[in-house]
């Protein structure tokens, strides 16, 4: 079922957005960045700084997705994340207003969920001492996003609900959305050849793969063969590959998965990656998911929906009443 399902936008986790970056060679310069504001919001500096920290943040992000954001889309990039740190501040100021609780219970139940995203103790507050961001300025971000957290949930979010008559009309509009390609699910037993691979590296890689399929026939586990030998990241979960359709894997090995049938290992196969064993634990044929096997996320889809512009209309009206000065 192929519904895009958005988030709504202000989480718990916005308050990583605000986190200093650490120090770097351009220190002197972002200081004096500091002092300039990018935006006024009821007389409370947003600084150029901040901006430009965000910006780069979502740079980064985008370059790990192997995306780059082009230099005639930056002004419009540096624009959208400025409304959205005045959209937070509003929140922010309305929150403080309003006197919303946060209990420090939260505050530390929030806090130690963001240390369980490392590693460890000290990783965690290497980490947060290499940002500059100390314990204290940690729970007081973190209190921020919870009081707008629960002033969007008492005023937006908690009167907004969705109708069996809407989910309905959503399912018998939408009939794309519910389509199912045929799909197999997969595991497999993967050794790569790099591209520049020498006949000698190349043989040598193929008798590793060929010594797993030995040990296959002579009765081990393909999950532990899997484990023990496999390089790719699935081998943690004993080659598992999930559920998948046509298009989404090299063609050779698709082609080969999808004329298997469950319980089959194929024989050493080569793709542009690398040498494979596949083994086929399942199939599911093509169909059309029901209604009441849909619901659930189509409530959820039309609820997410609701809710983003149930928060753009509140901070729209906050907005109506604040002075804001922008100055990009």
């Amino acid at each position: 079922m192929r519904v895009n399902m958005k988030i709504l936008w202000v989480s718990v986790f916005l308050m990583l957005w605000l986190l200093p970056h650490a120090a770097t060679a351009q220190e002197a310069s972002q200081k004096k960045m500091a002092d300039k504001p990018a935006a006024l919001v009821n007389g409370t500096m947003i600084p150029l700084d901040t901006l430009e920290k965000e910006v780069r943040k979502i740079k980064e992000l985008s370059a790990m997705r192997g995306e780059q954001v082009a230099e005639p889309q930056m002004e419009g990039l540096k624009h959208e994340v400025l409304e959205r740190l005045i959209n937070f501040e509003l929140l922010c100021q309305e929150s403080v207003k309003r006197n919303i609780p946060v209990s420090s219970e939260a505050i530390d139940q929030e806090l130690q969920g963001l240390k369980e995203r490392f590693p460890d103790e000290d990783t965690y507050r290497d980490t947060m001492a290499k940002m500059g961001v100390t314990q204290a300025e940690l729970k007081s971000q973190i209190k921020r996003s919870l009081a707008v957290k629960n002033l969007l949930e008492q005023e937006v979010l908690s009167n907004i609900s969705v109708s069996d008559e809407e989910s309905e009309t959503f399912y018998e509009e939408n009939p794309g959305y519910f389509e199912e390609p045929e799909q197999v699910k997969a595991s497999h037993i993967f050794v790569a050849v790099p591209e520049d691979a020498s006949k000698a590296d190349k043989k040598e890689t193929r008798a590793k793969i060929d010594a797993a399929g030995k040990r296959l026939k002579d009765g081990d586990d393909f999950e532990t063969v899997a484990r023990e030998v496999s390089q790719c990241p699935s081998s943690e979960q004993g080659g598992d590959l999930g559920f998948f359709a046509r298009g989404s894997m090299d063609k050779t090995f698709e082609d080969t998965a999808f004329s298997m049938k469950p319980d089959e290992t194929s024989p050493v196969i080569e793709t542009s990656f690398g040498y494979h064993i596949i083994r086929v634990t399942d199939r599911k044929d093509e169909r059309v998911v029901p209604f009441d096997e849909a619901k659930d996320t189509i409530d959820k889809h039309l609820k997410n929906q609701k809710n983003n512009k149930g928060v753009e209309e509140y901070v729209n009206g906050l907005k109506k009443s604040a002075k804001i000065d922008r100055f990009l």
